[in-house]
């Protein structure tokens, strides 16, 4: 007996001595995960909990955790969400839920930890993370680009490995302006191949967020770079430069207005045509479906006129085997494809208007292509003219289905309509989901089953979760951090909590393991270096 408690203490002394390299390669592997796979993501997380657990020295981390109280407050929305839950109906998601927020008490366990605080350096984290952003997006243009074909600027949610170019997008972000931060601090201290090899890495990572076609991305990215050229003037010295930089800026600004009116205006400027003295019959003698009290357009010419459905159906036989009176690779009705497609090139939607169309305009149709100028997918134009295309929709057909941009507009009139039912405490952690299906289902009949989802902004979701009392908290415990801590004065700090606070705005990163996982983490890796560093 005596000799196996002298094996385990041995065996435990061992572990003791290894249990830092744990916890080095669990927190190596989170940021890996974030860009490249969810299991590798878990394996990390798991990773240190348990190596915490192991660790035992309880008593000091209890010390460490009163030390520390204001640094781990984070952690406290978990127990926000865990109340929550006292009146939630719906107790099995409520549980998934608080299972995908678990990441949250991730800063409880950090600062607990005596080996974590003094030995681990953040910089080494944060570099990786910035090389795992410019590996997985370098892998994904390859992928994009040269494995996946017939893709269109619809289709550029595959330039991500994780399937979700919103937060790869703030992923980017964040990425950029931490090759921005290392070359301004190092940039004399580097020999020039180094200078060189990031500047072109900061330049790729740029290019990638342009490909991305996130609104998200490109928002967060303008209000970063204003926020560094001010973080810029206040520090330094050299304000005439800043003022030059501010001139630019400006101009970029003016120049980009000046160009989004043209493409709005173009955009509403229809084809002169006189719709009461329509051509009644095809080149063949067919008769035309005219439709002019539909008024629909696209790239300017009507869409509902001009339309031999006969000629149509009897033509896309030769060219594809695809039903025309089926659904696209979309899922999407392929008639309605076929027909907006013409339409955007000014052409008639019978045996005539189709023939004019090259084979690969075919394969792009078949994989749900509505408008020439989707097929190309690094268009600035296309991208704004989507854009407009789906409020456009939305506004003269009250129908949001396979339209991100109307149905968010959607979700925000579900979400009004459910906070004025629940202002003070909420509907509960684990009904929120439901709560916005049945909301949905009432306010908005025409929008899919498919397409209902919970409002794409965290605030909002708190409110609609936790009631106004719940968000009131949520927000002393998020904004907390940035007075006590006086972290506007770290830059990269400030960069991190401005992405989330403005993701917050267009998504909801913390009702996504990739979101709270990025949250938790970097929260951790930046509040605590401080003191790690001593300063």
């Amino acid at each position: 007996m005596k000799q196996s408690i002298l094996s385990f203490s041995n065996l435990y002394n061992q572990y003791q001595k290894i249990n830092f390299y744990i916890y080095f390669i669990s927190l190596m592997l989170i940021p890996i995960g974030l860009l490249f796979s969810r299991a590798i993501l878990s394996i990390g997380y798991i990773g240190f909990f348990a190596n915490w657990f192991l660790e035992s020295n309880y008593r000091h981390k209890w010390q460490m955790i009163k030390q520390y109280k204001a640094e781990m407050i984070i952690s406290t929305i978990f127990l926000i969400h865990l109340i929550g839950m006292i009146h939630t109906e719906n107790i099995a998601y409520g549980f998934l839920d608080l299972k995908i927020k678990l990441p949250l008490l991730l800063p409880l366990f950090f600062g607990s930890s005596n080996k974590l605080l003094k030995i681990i350096k953040p910089s080494v984290f944060i570099n990786l993370f910035a090389l795992s952003t410019l590996a997985a997006t370098i892998a994904g243009f390859i992928k994009f680009e040269y494995v996946l074909k017939y893709q269109t600027i619809d289709d550029l949610r595959n330039l991500t490995h994780m399937g979700q170019n919103i937060m790869l997008s703030l992923f980017v972000n964040f990425s950029i302006f931490i090759f921005i931060n290392y070359i301004y601090l190092n940039w004399f201290k580097s020999r020039i191949y180094i200078r060189i090899t990031l500047f072109v890495c900061l330049l790729w990572l740029i290019v990638f967020l342009y490909l991305l076609n996130s609104l998200t991305g490109y928002i967060t990215f303008i209000f970063l770079a204003l926020f560094s050229l001010i973080y810029l003037f206040v520090v330094m010295d050299k304000k005439k430069f800043i003022i030059i930089l501010f001139i630019i800026v400006g101009s970029c600004g003016v120049a980009f207005s000046v160009y989004l009116n043209n493409i709005i205006t173009d955009f509403y400027k229809n084809e002169t045509i006189d719709l009461h003295n329509l051509d009644k019959q095809t080149i063949n003698g067919r008769p035309y479906l005219n439709n002019i009290e539909r008024k629909r357009t696209e790239n300017g010419h009507y869409i509902d006129i001009y339309i031999c459905m006969d000629e149509l159906e009897k033509e896309w036989g030769k060219v594809s085997s695809m039903s025309i009176f089926g659904e696209d690779k979309k899922g999407q009705v392929l008639s309605e494809t076929l027909i907006r497609y013409l339409s955007s090139k000014g052409l008639r939607k019978d045996s005539a208007g189709l023939k004019q169309l090259e084979k690969n305009e075919i394969a792009f149709i078949e994989n749900g292509c509505a408008n020439y100028k989707y097929i190309n997918k690094f268009s600035l134009e296309a991208r704004i003219y989507n854009i407009i295309w789906q409020i456009n929709t939305y506004k003269n057909t009250g129908n949001a289905s396979a339209q991100s941009i109307s149905q968010r507009m959607e979700f925000l009139k579900s979400a009004q309509f459910i906070i004025k039912d629940h202002f003070w405490f909420g509907v509960g952690t684990g009904d929120v989901m439901e709560t916005f299906h049945r909301t949905l289902e009432k306010l908005s009949p025409k929008l899919g089953a498919q397409f209902r989802n919970r409002v794409h902004n965290q605030y909002i979701v708190e409110i609609v979760a936790l009631g106004i009392v719940g968000f009131a908290v949520f927000m002393i415990v998020i904004l907390y951090p940035i007075f006590h801590q006086k972290i506007w004065k770290d830059y990269l700090f400030m960069i991190f909590y401005m992405i989330i606070l403005l993701s917050f705005f267009t998504d909801n990163p913390l009702e996504t393991q990739l979101g709270v996982s990025f949250f938790a983490y970097f929260y951790c890796i930046l509040i605590f270096k401080g003191i790690k560093t001593g300063s």
